[in-house]
């Protein structure tokens, strides 16, 4: 099977068009708990191969004491409410070449269900590296294989929702965020 280059653009910008709703959903939450969030307009690229342009720029940014933790956020079409429930041992935390070559990585990837609206986080600091496994992927419907971060559902650092609104909370009253990492 082969696909062409200019189709698998169209496909990609089909799932960044719908990606960044789920963005604009996640920072509506972020909204409904009371911070003051940023959620960067959706930006196109022409070609395919200027994907390095547009890999560090973060999907979400919550400023909280004039400091920002900028979040990406992933939108599943497997159905979960929560990390508790999800469906699977080990969850992708991002694809090996992207997140490799991200100058500002984000302290998160908030992943939410396209289906049940659930939510929950993998933070990316503290260690959390530590725990990823490299494993390769195989796309049978875009015909190619892509190697990808994976964390253990039981990670320290798979944390639910309302985990992450909390320890958001302890930040804007203690203002720490060095010494205060999620565990």
């Amino acid at each position: 099977m082969s696909i062409r280059l200019e189709n698998m653009h169209k496909d990609f910008l089909s799932g960044l068009k719908n990606g960044h709703g789920w963005q604009l959903f996640i920072g509506n939450q972020f909204l409904k708990e009371g911070f003051f969030v940023q959620v960067p307009s959706l930006k196109l690229r022409q070609k395919i191969t200027d994907e390095n342009i547009y890999t560090d720029s973060g999907d979400i940014t919550i400023v909280i004491n004039n400091k920002t933790y900028r979040f990406e956020c992933k939108s599943l079409k497997i159905e979960f409410t929560s990390n508790a429930d999800f469906p699977a041992d080990k969850i992708i935390v991002d694809m090996v070449s992207n997140w490799d070559k991200k100058k500002h990585r984000p302290i998160g990837i908030i992943n939410v269900c396209t289906k049940t609206k659930g939510k929950f986080v993998i933070f990316t600091r503290w260690g959390s590296h530590d725990e990823w496994i490299k494993k390769n992927i195989y796309d049978s419907k875009k015909d190619y294989h892509r190697e990808f971060y994976f964390i253990n559902k039981e990670s320290r650092y798979v944390k639910s929702w309302d985990f992450l609104i909390n320890w958001l909370r302890t930040l804007e009253v203690n203002n720490e965020y060095q010494t205060n990492s999620p565990r």
